[in-house]
């Protein structure tokens, strides 16, 4: 998660949700969607929550950062060896605008990862 760009591991194929991979994805159900949304150039909507580093503080909850266009789609074996689907998302707006825009919202040690500024 960059920010302006996201690399989105697809769901399914656990033994339990947020478990051990024990079989491949497939393009069903919410990858199917995300699937769909490529296919047709659609955008969504990006939410993202205080558990990780772009995130809003732990006292916000969960903030929009805006619509996303996925710009490439691709099954690939993960580290269990298992396929998994991935999904490359971009932000509308650009990474400085973004930072910009979520300045005060940013958690206090924020740091642009991305070589790309």
């Amino acid at each position: 998660d960059e920010l302006d760009y996201v690399m989105y591991t697809g769901h399914g194929g656990q033994d339990r949700p947020g478990g051990t991979q024990v079989r491949d994805q497939d393009f069903v159900d919410s990858n199917k969607a995300l699937q769909v949304t490529y296919e047709n150039g659609l955008p969504l909507r990006v939410t993202r929550g205080h558990q990780i580093p772009n995130g809003p503080d732990e006292d916000k909850g969960y903030r929009y950062d805006g619509l996303y266009y996925v710009n490439h789609i691709e099954k690939v074996r993960g580290i269990s060896g298992f396929l998994i689907c991935r999904f490359h998302l971009e932000s509308e707006t650009s990474l400085k605008s973004l930072e910009r825009q979520l300045a005060g919202n940013l958690k206090a040690d924020y740091s642009n990862t991305c070589s790309c500024k």
